[in-house]
């Protein structure tokens, strides 16, 4: 890349992977601001979220009656799905779910809150906030 034009960047936006950082930081230098794709931050907080979902259910379907975990049938679904798009039966399965596994409810919560967040539109002072309060209450549930 010429000199001159590297000079007018003012921001480089990039996966979250060191060597694609590292390399872009050798290139524009360090004065020039990282600005990380929403996706890859997304796919990442997810793959948290993914890890903690499978460890409760396995805990779950050890420590219930088989009869029980029957009635938690399709509920790997109505996790995934937007609060907004969850039907009544999914809500109740939902909390038959979260009672065996408080710690998943409080995980869906905050995955499912910065969710929200990345999905509205913001200025960036008013999402240095919004991501504050997010961080805070991660801070009271956890």
């Amino acid at each position: 890349m010429p000199q001159q034009l590297r000079k007018t960047m003012k921001a480089v936006c990039s996966a979250i992977y060191d060597g694609v950082i590292s390399a872009a930081n050798e290139i524009v230098g360090k004065k020039v601001k990282m600005v990380m794709e929403r996706l890859q931050v997304a796919k990442f907080y997810r793959q948290g979220w993914d890890t903690v979902r499978k460890q409760e259910l396995r805990r779950v379907k050890q420590e219930i009656a088989e009869e029980a975990y029957k009635h938690l049938q399709g509920v790997r679904w109505a996790l995934r799905k937007k609060k907004e798009d969850i039907t009544d039966e999914e809500k109740g399965l939902l909390e038959r779910l979260f009672f065996y596994a408080p710690q998943l409810k409080v995980a869906y919560d905050v995955c499912k809150a910065l969710t929200e967040i990345f999905d509205k539109s913001m200025i960036k002072r008013r999402a240095k906030s919004t991501l504050k309060n997010w961080m805070n209450l991660v801070k009271e549930r956890t």
